[in-house]
This record gives C-alpha cells, sequence and structure tokens, in this order.
C-alpha cells in the first residue's frame, strides 16, 4: 500500500486486485483493467471505519478528492461520514418512496369488497390513523423497525388491549401486503411469534370476557314470555336459539337460503364467520317459525326491519332481549353457549356434531376431515332434541 498522489497513468499501471492509498484517507482499489473503487477511511470513536465514494471511471480523480474534503469537513464537524449518508438516503427514500400509510390504503381498498361488515374499511382507516400514521409513516418503509412498531403498540398494549392487539394484526398484514408487492423485503418487523413477543407482555393471562349467557334450564321459561310477544324481534330471538346462531346469520337470512321441504337453512360462505358455506338443519319448530314469518310478506330478508336495508338490524334482537324483556345483561350471543352447555349436559351427542351446529373451526387436523360428511343427520336429531326442549314449557 503506497501513499503517493494518484494520476490517471498511475492508475491505468496498477495491477488488478491491489489497493493504494491516494492520501488523506483516499483509497482506491483496481477492480478490473479499467475500473476501480474509491472509498475514504477514518477513525470514529477509536474504530477504524471506511465509506465507498463511487466508482472509477464513473467518480474520476478530481472528485473523488472532492469528495473526500467533504468527508473530512464532516469530521472536523464531530459527525460521522457513514451517519451522515445514511441519513441523506434515508431522508431520500422517505421523500421519493411510498410511506406506510400508501401501503396500507391500498391494502384496505383492495380487501374492502370482502369484507362482510361494511363498518370495517373505515374501523380500519380509523385505528391507522389513530395509532399507526403518526409513527410509522416518520420513517422509510424499508427502515421500520420492530422496536418502533412496539413503542407505538405500548401505550394502549394494557389499557386497550383489544384495540391494540387488531392494530399490531393490521400493521402485520400490510407489511406482509408490502412484501408480496415487491415494496420491501426481509421479515415482517410487526410478526408476533419472530419480534414483538420479545418486546411486549403476552395478552394470554388476561381473563376472557365471555358473552353473559342464560343457564339452559331456564331456556323453556323464556320461551314462554317469548310466546307473548308478537314482534319480529321476538320471532328472530326465537329462530336464533333453535338454530345456534350468529346474531348477523339471523338478521340477514333471505328467502332462498330456507328449503321448507328439506327443512335446511343453507348460508353461503360470505355471510359466515369462518368464511365456509354452513348448513343448518331446521327443526320442526324452526322451520315452521321460518315459513309463517316468510308468509307475512314478499320482501326477501326473513325479518324485516324499518330501516333503509329492509332487514332487521344487528342490535334489534340485543335490545329487546335487554330492555323489553328486562334480561339485561344476557346477550343474543350468549344463547349459543347455552346451547353447548345443554348439549353438553345431555350425554348423548357426539361432540363433533355439536361443534358443527355452532359453525366453529375445527382445530384438529383429523377431526376437520370430517368437514366433508357435515354430520346433517347427526346434527338434525340435535336440533329437534334442543327445539324440544326449548318448547318443554308450553303446549306446542
Amino acid at each position: 500500500m503506497g501513499y503517493d498522489m494518484l494520476s490517471k497513468t498511475k492508475i491505468q499501471k496498477l495491477r488488478i486486485g491491489s489497493k493504494v492509498c491516494e492520501g488523506d484517507g483516499l483509497y482506491f482499489k483496481k477492480t478490473k483493467a479499467d475500473g476501480g473503487q474509491w472509498s475514504y477511511r477514518y477513525t470514529s470513536s477509536g474504530k477504524s471505519r471506511e465509506i465507498g465514494l463511487g466508482v472509477y471511471p464513473i467518480i474520476d480523480l478530481l472528485e473523488a478528492r472532492r469528495l473526500r474534503d467533504d468527508n473530512r469537513r464532516l469530521r472536523a464537524r464531530g459527525k460521522d461520514p457513514i451517519i451522515e449518508k445514511r441519513k441523506a438516503e434515508q431522508a431520500k427514500r422517505l421523500k421519493d418512496g411510498v410511506k406506510f400509510s400508501d401501503i396500507a390504503e391500498k391494502y384496505i381498498q383492495s380487501h374492502e369488497p370482502q369484507w362482510r361488515n361494511k363498518k370495517s374499511a373505515q374501523a380500519w382507516r380509523n385505528t391507522l390513523a389513530t395509532y399507526v400514521y403518526p409513527e410509522l409513516d416518520k420513517w422509510p418503509l424499508e427502515d421500520i423497525t420492530s422496536k418502533q412498531i412496539a413503542d407505538l403498540l405500548l401505550p394502549i398494549w394494557h389499557s386497550k388491549s383489544e384495540t391494540a392487539r387488531r392494530v399490531q394484526q393490521r400493521i402485520v398484514r400490510i407489511f406482509d401486503a408490502a412484501c408480496a408487492n415487491g415494496i420491501m423485503e426481509g421479515d415482517n418487523p410487526a410478526d408476533w411469534q419472530r419480534r414483538l413477543q420479545h418486546l411486549l407482555s403476552s395478552h394470554t393471562n388476561k381473563p376472557i370476557k365471555h358473552h353473559r349467557a342464560l343457564d339452559f334450564r331456564d331456556i323453556p321459561e323464556l320461551f314462554k314470555q317469548l310466546a307473548a310477544h308478537d314482534c319480529v324481534s321476538a320471532r328472530a330471538l326465537e329462530f336464533n336459539i333453535l338454530t345456534a346462531a350468529r346474531t348477523s346469520e339471523v338478521t340477514m337470512a333471505v328467502r332462498k337460503e330456507i328449503d321448507t321441504a328439506k327443512a335446511l337453512w343453507s348460508i353461503p360462505g360470505h355471510r359466515m364467520k369462518m368464511n365456509q358455506p354452513h348448513q343448518v338443519p331446521l327443526s320442526r319448530q324452526a322451520s315452521a317459525l321460518a315459513d309463517a314469518v316468510m308468509r307475512q310478506h314478499n320482501q326477501s330478508f326473513i325479518f324485516r326491519g324499518i330501516g333503509r336495508s329492509g332487514r332487521l338490524s344487528n342490535n334489534s334482537m340485543r335490545k329487546f332481549l335487554q330492555v323489553t324483556m328486562k334480561r339485561h345483561p344476557l346477550t343474543v350471543h350468549g344463547f349459543r353457549s347455552t346451547f353447548r352447555e345443554w348439549a353438553a349436559w345431555q350425554r348423548k351427542y357426539d361432540r363433533l356434531a355439536i361443534e358443527f351446529s355452532l359453525a366453529h373451526k375445527l382445530k384438529n387436523r383429523t377431526e376437520s376431515a370430517y368437514m366433508r360428511s357435515n354430520l346433517i343427520e347427526e346434527r338434525r336429531d340435535l336440533m329437534q332434541d334442543w327445539a324440544d326442549y326449548c318448547f318443554s314449557g308450553q303446549n306446542t
């Protein structure tokens, strides 16, 4: 390694692979017959550092000297050239590149048509705008770290744990979309298993809030009381309990889904929580109820509402149960637990038949294979016995 002043002629005579010092920290390494690389060496905090200045001959000797002098001036002001270069590159990427919010909005727009709840898109936008954009939009997408994500989640991690969990999951999906579209590379910085679980405490020890449910022993009395109410909410609630369905599955049920001849309710996948079609064998009572309600009108939705949508709102049954029937704090969803508890107490029904009746996703792969059979006949007996029990407190 020499310290002679370089020239174009000296560079041409250098052996390929040789590296020489031009002076004052400027180095040249010859990489091929007509080219090489410039760099600037310096010491920072007692450590030797080297920063690239460009490729020769695109960067000629005079330009290389100018770049060296620029870096020497930075050192004279107490600044580290490598750190300053990274800052400049980061600022350029932020100015020229896309922000987290740009990717998020594209993700929302592309997935919005698939979301069953029309309010989901606005919920995504609201939570991201409140908790995420103010922090992550400060940085180029590829520079965002797991620590930054953990820091923005920490203020709500315990006080608003459910919101924090949803925000984290939404950030994960947006980064996945960025990787899938080639906008960024590497691991997802919001991934829980690989990253965030090491920075945030788990929510698994937090008590789960269950929907308040009615003891199954009180169901016959409830049905006696429901019979005294002549309104759509009462009939919808009866149908909801008899079928062990979710609220929206009942309020959005339409005529074409009900086959009274086969006593079968076929719910399309897009209306189900698991996005899988679901068939509900109807008991005699449930089938007769649906038929009687449909005979009262010719609209598409079975349980009509007064709003512009034409269907019963998701809150109608809850308000009827808690206000009209004075059954607060019971919830409509809680009747699914009531059904499950009743079925378990009978000790005669196939566990999978119970799970299928609730349209639950089976975690065990072997059990999931039964999805093909649907256990429809086993469930038909189960649902008929349940209906008979519901109406056992009155003459049917």
